[in-house]
């Protein structure tokens, strides 16, 4: 049984001596060309920043007086999440609207030379959103956000838009659900009101 195992072990160094020449040319140019590539790519640069996210707690139940402002151990209750908003953070980064003021913001679509009027225009933008913004929940509770581009500068002007771009749809989303709130709160002093 040996024997058998070692006639192949000697066949297979056999079938490689005779073939030295070609493997040796195979490795040769597969290194040149892998060389010049290497130079031929142009390095991608990264702009990272991050986004520590605030309690589920509402202000308006703090204002109020529902929820004490502290939690008996003098933890703020009013301090970073512990993941109740992250998703949705995550969802606002993410989506159609914050992608279409960054890339207005900056005419991202004519500096990645996607045509606007062309039919597969969205399904462009919406890949190279993909490809180039990164956006991940972090094990500390944070959002880090990461954006490759070939021109560092530009990078980071993309990672300023997005944040600019999050901060303005997180904002106008907190005013429509304030303004509900406010409209509640008043209806509920109106019907108070009634009562004495």
């Amino acid at each position: 049984m040996q024997s058998i195992a070692q006639n192949d072990f000697d066949l297979l160094l056999l079938f490689f001596w005779a073939k030295r020449k070609l493997i040796t040319l195979v490795v040769v140019i597969g290194f040149i060309m892998g060389t010049i590539l290497a130079f031929l790519i142009p390095p991608t640069y990264k702009s990272e920043s991050s986004i520590f996210v605030p309690t589920s707690t509402t202000l308006s139940k703090v204002v109020i007086g529902i929820i004490p402002t502290t939690n008996g151990t003098g933890d703020d209750l009013m301090g970073f999440s512990d993941g109740g908003h992250i998703e949705f953070y995550l969802e606002i980064l993410r989506s159609k609207r914050m992608r279409d003021k960054v890339f207005n913001k900056l005419n991202l679509s004519d500096y990645y030379g996607i045509v606007k009027n062309h039919p597969n225009y969205e399904f462009e933008i919406q890949k190279k959103f993909k490809s180039n913004f990164s956006f991940a929940r972090t094990p500390n509770n944070a959002i880090q956000i990461v954006i490759e581009d070939y021109n560092p500068g530009q990078a980071q002007l993309i990672n300023q838009a997005v944040l600019d771009a999050f901060n303005a749809v997180r904002n106008e989303i907190v005013a429509k659900r304030g303004e509900t709130t406010i409209n509640h709160i008043e209806n509920e002093i109106d019907s108070l009101e009634k009562v004495v």
